[in-house]
């Protein structure tokens, strides 16, 4: 008896093993989740590689961002020091660079882009500049202003993964709990 329940735990112990492998590996081929964003990144045409734009306000602007294909791609200008973004947008992106424009900015803004992804997932990412700057500045020629930093993105596109891989733990632990309680009953 206790031989046979000895075979049956390690078989249930390497189905479980051999699934949750198995579960990792469809979920980082991109069968089970949604595919990995791409890079994002944008500029203001006519300024590339340009952080921060002095030029005579009010003015207009047009921004070019290249996403991944099928992105729900958007623009934020929002006045400084703190003011309501507006947003241009969502175009659907095709692959190829997407412009915004003509935007008119009247007072000195923050330009930003980010981007959702069109598979039905949550997974939304800023874009940068060629850089890695979060946000290019546009404000009066001759004016200064007061950078904080960009923000960090805190988000993650392995998240199915590590939930997949956190669930195959759980599955396996629990068989070896149950073996060791039916052998521990079988012994007694």
């Amino acid at each position: 008896m206790v031989s046979s329940v000895r075979r049956l735990v390690g078989a249930v112990a390497l189905a479980t093993l051999v699934g949750g492998i198995a579960l990792v590996d469809a979920a980082s081929a991109g069968t089970m989740a949604p595919e990995k964003s791409g890079p994002c990144t944008y500029e203001i045409v006519g300024q590339p590689g340009i952080t921060t734009v002095e030029t005579d306000l009010p003015t207009t602007i047009t921004v070019r961002v290249s996403a991944p294909a099928t992105a729900h791609v958007s623009v934020f200008v929002s006045p400084l020091p703190s003011g309501t973004p507006v947003e241009f947008g969502p175009q659907v992106s095709t692959g190829a660079p997407l412009e915004f424009g003509p935007i008119a900015v009247s007072a000195p803004s923050s330009v930003t882009a980010g981007y959702t992804t069109a598979d039905g997932s949550a997974y939304a990412a800023s874009c940068s500049d060629p850089g890695g700057a979060a946000a290019i500045q546009v404000i009066a020629a001759g004016a200064g202003v007061n950078r904080a930093a960009p923000l960090a993105f805190t988000g993650s596109d392995d998240t199915t993964t590590h939930v997949l891989i956190a669930a195959a733990a759980i599955v396996l632990g629990t068989v070896l709990v149950v073996g060791t309680r039916r052998r521990s009953r079988v012994k007694a």
